[in-house]
């Protein structure tokens, strides 16, 4: 590594990734454009970290799909703060642009919007626990918001973004427990149940009891889900009911429980845990990962599967992680 890399400081590098949002955004006007050229003439460090920036992101080569996926993100984040701090804040933290993992993981725009004001909600990397008026428990993952209307005829939470586990309480004066997503409904019969959402789909795993889940569209039907099984439905179709990925609420304990899994498919979950980017390298992606994973330290999780399988972690900026052959 020369001697120029070396030189440059977290903070020099992280006001390059700011400058590199902004600019990229593609709506800087003359006078920023004009700061930033201020900036680069500041320093001779304020150049070499831009073009560090510049290399790591021509490296990424992310597909015009990819592109798409985050121009997207930046649209849903423009309605919660004014767009150049919102360019600034993803900046800072690095956020992916996959858009796989835009698909699978990331809540849409007004379920982001939604979250804010909702009554239960996380941080990313914070789980919570709570116990309901009812005695029923609720679990919030990472990045997860709820609203909870426990009334006399109908007992209801609204998953407005992320995953939550409920635990419900059961007696014969108890009205009927359903959960809400943008996608249906999910009627609980006296049960344990994880429900997640995503952008166009929902997924429900039951481990005690049954579940009958509905899409919004009354013309799709609806289907039991029993204890044991996993199920995925849309707006306007339902699935078949699968067996549930063993393991699958180990994360109420902190816990990434990994049976065989796809390397990509584990770091795709551990990204939803920890700030930044991270990314897979295509050489590693047939390797697969077993074992149990700290979700509230990423970096130790991180630590522990370089010591398991042959890759490294190599932190190109702060906050952008590639896992790479080793």
């Amino acid at each position: 590594m020369s001697h120029a890399r070396q030189d440059l400081d977290h903070d020099t590098l992280r006001q390059a990734a700011e400058w590199f949002a902004v600019l990229g955004a593609g709506d800087a006007g003359d006078g920023e454009r004009a700061r930033w050229q201020a900036w680069l003439a500041e320093r001779p460090e304020h150049g070499r970290a831009w073009q560090r920036v510049e290399a790591i992101s021509a490296q990424l080569d992310l597909p015009v799909e990819e592109r798409a996926a985050a121009d997207s993100a930046l649209a849903a984040a423009h309605h919660v703060a004014r767009r150049r701090q919102a360019l600034k804040a993803l900046a800072l933290l690095g956020v992916s642009v996959s858009a796989g993992w835009a698909a699978w993981k990331s809540p849409s725009g007004q379920s982001m919007l939604a979250g804010l004001g909702a009554d239960y909600r996380t941080a990313t990397g914070e789980t919570a626990e709570f116990t309901l008026a009812d005695g029923s428990r609720l679990w919030l993952d990472t990045a997860s918001a709820a609203d909870v209307d426990l009334g006399p005829a109908l007992r209801r939470i609204v998953l407005q973004a992320g995953r939550i586990l409920v635990e419900t309480a059961s007696g014969m004066s108890q009205a009927p427990l359903v959960v809400n997503t943008a996608q249906g409904r999910l009627h609980a019969l006296g049960t344990r149940f994880c429900v997640q959402q995503f952008a166009a789909a929902t997924e429900v795993a039951v481990y005690a009891g049954r579940v009958e889940a509905r899409p919004g569209d009354t013309g799709a039907g609806s289907r039991v889900v029993q204890a044991g099984e996993w199920l995925r439905f849309t707006s306007a179709s339902i699935g078949t009911p699968q067996p549930a990925m063993t393991g699958g609420e180990a994360w109420v304990r902190g816990v990434l429980l990994a049976d065989n899994l796809p390397l990509p498919a584990f770091l795709e979950e551990l990204a939803r845990y920890r700030h930044g980017l991270l990314r897979c390298d295509p050489a590693v992606a047939h390797l697969r990962v077993a074992g149990g994973y700290p979700l509230r330290d990423p970096d130790r999780a991180l630590s522990m599967l370089e010591a398991a399988l042959p890759i490294k972690v190599r932190r190109r900026l702060p906050g952008w992680v590639v896992i790479e052959a080793r």
